[in-house]
């Protein structure tokens, strides 16, 4: 259905384009945060200029050591692209999310008035996208690119479905930018049965099905593995009758935040939407009842208002690879991955306030009225929303505000405050969650982690150690708590205590140069040469252009008499680090040694 895009049409689409960049303005003066760093910051991926080819054979999270089970090189292709323009300016990546928000809310108008063939229920359904409070999360953080990315490549693919070549690649480009796309097939398909149309089976839908198959098998190989997303958080473990209990519930959640978005926060944790064990639960009977509504509408309004209930179908249809129905991922829940599944929701408003007779003044007058109001309140409450998303200290301040209760909040605001240094306010919110959370989990352990973290900066050794040692009672397998050991043994002088824990903790993580390297200089001051030598080698393997593993290394030669190699090393150092006093008193030393053999 061709579009005819007359003055004032073009003008309308501007007009959305401009609305969804300005209720999102406070989101250029964010700083990068939550995720952003770990992606973007630490990624060698985004800052090494040759590093794009590289991109496509890595998982999305190659940069931390977070599980490697997803796959989005164009989210990180385009964060190098940025990187190259602006470097790490965090300015310049929030703009190019506000772009890409405009951009996606006019090709919601766009896509919904070819397929639907309503001008006036697109640019209602456009409008309200461009405005909606929930879309924060995903504009607001830089991270968040991969929903906008997405989103694009599916309505891309849905608008262009009838020009074959360019809806796969679209699609492509969608999965390859965030898995979730993949539901763009399943869009068409609600199209056609709204409109009684017979599906193209071979002409359109075989060549999509082949593009998918081909997206999951280039990142079965990439990832090494078939998994969506990284099994862990809340539902790690949890039988599949509780997960699958707890996902119909979350779409209570969901369409609240639809409806009442009062109330947003970064994160939702256990606390905050329960695990549902019983079809008798308060949760998932509100969960289930939302889902028979919206069956039930749509298959009513079919023939009444097709529009309507195509929408209520997109919205249940494109939340579902997220929703933990089908397959456990790692989210419980997030306000993000309401960004593709509301433009079904968008699209069932703005067809219902479209509804009826135009032609008549005042009618029109009243919808446009009742859609000029919801615009701006839902553009306050947006405005609101991309302010909390400011930096770490700010967003975590928002979910203690939203959430007073919620033992996660109270550390993810502890944890910001000592991030930030801020000593005492960490100690005060991580001292609270730990009354709030439950003992012995991973969630008690990171608490117990950072409030000793907390008190080894204020020199309160003793107290730090003992924070540690619960930190490894609820989670034994950190090897971080063992390296934090070793660093507070080491700080109050029980140096064959420190040599264990950090020995403990190089077994625990073999490539990390940190503790090797403090294995080594500690096993110096011992006097235990040889031993120090063999693991400083290590950790120089490991991190070979790093000037401090390398000068102790150096040390460790210069102590055992091996006046050459020391010297080696330490040269090697002071050619990368001119001013460094270690490797530059090493050099000396060796020279000395040289001149007058007694030394």
């Amino acid at each position: 259905m061709p579009i005819q895009a007359d003055r004032s049409h073009r003008i309308a689409l501007a007009l959305i384009g401009v609305l969804a960049c300005v209720v999102m303005l406070p989101a250029l003066d964010n700083d990068f945060a939550f995720d952003d760093p770990s992606i973007i910051l630490d990624n060698q991926l985004v800052a090494s200029p040759s590093a794009l080819h590289r991109i496509f054979i890595s998982p999305y999270w190659s940069s931390s050591r977070e599980a490697h089970d997803l796959y989005r090189p164009f989210t990180i292709a385009s964060f190098w692209l940025n990187y190259r323009i602006s470097g790490p300016d965090p300015f310049s990546f929030h703009l190019v999310n506000v772009l890409l928000h405009a951009l996606v809310s006019v090709m919601v108008a766009v896509t919904l008035e070819r397929r639907f063939g309503s001008r006036a229920a697109a640019l209602c359904a456009a409008a309200l996208f461009a405005v909606h409070p929930v879309h924060a999360d995903a504009v607001a953080s830089a991270v968040g690119r991969a929903e906008l990315l997405a989103a694009a490549g599916a309505l891309g693919a849905w608008l262009l479905r009838e020009r074959r070549a360019s809806s796969c690649i679209l699609y492509a480009f969608g999965m390859l930018s965030k898995e979730n796309a993949i539901v763009a097939p399943a869009l068409m398909l609600i199209e056609d049965l709204v409109r009684r149309r017979r599906p193209e089976w071979k002409r359109q839908y075989l060549p999509l099905l082949a593009v998918a198959l081909g997206f999951l098998a280039l990142r079965t190989f990439v990832l090494g593995g078939g998994r969506i997303e990284a099994v862990e958080g809340p539902l790690h473990g949890v039988a599949a009758g509780t997960r699958i209990l707890t996902a119909v519930s979350t779409f209570a959640h969901y369409l609240l935040l639809m409806l009442f978005p009062a109330r947003l926060t970064p994160h939702y944790w256990y606390d905050r939407v329960p695990l549902q064990t019983s079809l008798l639960s308060p949760g998932f009977l509100a969960g289930a009842a939302c889902l028979v509504l919206f069956m039930g509408a749509a298959w009513w309004l079919r023939r009444r208002e097709p529009a309507i209930s195509a929408g209520l179908l997109i919205y249940m249809c494109a939340l579902l690879p997220a929703s933990n129905l089908i397959l456990p991922t790692g989210i419980l829940m997030a306000e993000r991955l309401l960004y593709l599944p509301s433009v079904g929701f968008c699209l069932a408003a703005g067809a219902l306030i479209a509804s009826g007779s135009w032609s008549n003044r005042r009618q029109r007058a009243a919808r446009l009225v009742v859609l000029c109001a919801l615009t701006a309140i839902l553009s306050v409450r947006t405005w609101r929303a991309a302010e909390s998303w400011k930096d770490d200290t700010t967003i975590a301040s928002v979910a203690v505000a939203v959430a007073p209760a919620s033992g996660p909040a109270r550390y993810f605001l502890g944890a910001a405050h000592l991030n930030a240094r801020r000593w005492s306010d960490a100690e005060r919110e991580l001292r609270w969650s730990l009354e709030l959370l439950p003992g012995g989990t991973p969630d008690s352990a990171l608490a117990h982690a950072g409030l000793g973290t907390t008190l080894h900066a204020q020199g309160r050794l003793d107290e730090a150690e003992g924070e540690y040692r619960a930190a490894l009672r609820d989670l034994p397998g950190s090897g971080r708590t063992h390296f934090n050991i070793g660093v507070t043994l080491e700080a109050l002088g029980r140096l064959p205590e420190a040599a264990a824990s950090y020995d403990q903790a190089r077994r625990l993580n073999p490539s990390d140069a940190q503790s090797l390297n403090n294995l080594g200089r500690v096993l110096l001051e011992l006097g235990r040469t040889d031993e120090a030598v063999t693991v400083l080698r290590e950790a120089v393997a490991l991190k070979p252009g790093e000037a401090i593993p390398a000068g102790n290394l150096a040390a460790g030669l210069l102590a055992q008499g091996d006046l050459d190699e020391a010297e080696r090393v330490a040269m090697d150092v002071l050619s990368r680090s001119p001013d460094n006093p270690a490797a530059r008193r090493i050099v000396e030393q060796i020279r000395q040694r040289h001149t007058d053999p007694t030394q």
